[in-house]
């Protein structure tokens, strides 16, 4: 069990870890086995993205000092703060689909681009394609004038040398 100054320094350094972070998302985790959230940490951990099991109320005063705040209903539950550093929407993407394929693990909030957002939008930004996806979309959208225009500049001279072999 954790004294009154673990804790503060827990708020602290949790305050911190969110300051820093692209994105964080609160989840609630009822019932979920360790062998599920070692699992989810593990995967998450390959992507550089750190799982931290807290309690609620340390989270909100973590937030509330922050001047961010959760809805009431979610600070009842056990909790899972998920934080990543570098890509904001895979972070989101994975735990929405861990908990599609598990029921005791619900994505309830999350902190994106210092705002708090509900379960909705975090359903919206997990449909979102990846930022892999977004660059091969951009680059095939520039690829594709280009290569028209090129295969329109070619056709032009086939044309033209074979109506100069006709006339010749």
């Amino acid at each position: 069990m954790l004294n009154r100054i673990d804790k503060e320094q827990l708020v602290n350094v949790l305050e911190q870890e969110i300051l820093e972070a692209k994105a964080v998302v609160f989840s609630n985790f009822d019932q979920l086995s360790v062998i599920d959230l070692m699992n989810l940490r593990k995967k998450l951990h390959i992507l550089g993205i750190s799982l931290r099991v807290i309690k609620s109320k340390l989270v909100q005063k973590a937030l509330e000092k922050l001047s961010f705040k959760l809805e009431a209903e979610f600070i009842k539950k056990p909790m899972i703060v998920a934080l990543s550093n570098s890509d904001d929407v895979s972070l989101v993407k994975e735990l929405v689909n861990f908990s599609k394929d598990n029921d005791n693990l619900t994505p309830v909030s999350a902190l994106f681009e210092n705002k708090i957002i509900n379960q909705d939008e975090i359903k919206i930004i997990a449909s979102l394609p990846s930022k892999d996806q977004l660059l091969t979309k951009l680059v095939v959208s520039i690829k594709t004038p280009v290569s028209n225009l090129i295969w329109s500049l070619k056709y032009n001279q086939v044309a033209l040398i074979n109506v100069l072999k006709q006339k010749k």
